[in-house]
């Protein structure tokens, strides 16, 4: 657990250098990957990054689509 919880927010961190380079998924929202079978979705709104979600990508697609939107 404990590698988990540092991995999402040493991605969270890394998005203050290398906010707006990750790949734009449902419509409007960018996509962190990270070595857990985890996502980080998130917005760039102003000059603020927004975090919607932390989601499982086992999960089935629409319904992360649902969860999103």
């Amino acid at each position: 657990g404990d590698d988990f919880i540092e991995s999402v927010f040493a991605d969270i961190d890394s998005l203050l250098v290398h906010r707006g380079v990750h790949q734009t998924v449902y419509g409007k929202y960018r996509k962190v990957t990270s070595r857990f079978p985890f996502s980080i979705f998130y917005l760039i709104e102003d000059a603020r990054i927004r975090i919607y979600a932390v989601l499982d990508n086992r999960r089935d697609p629409l319904w992360t689509s649902e969860r999103l939107n």
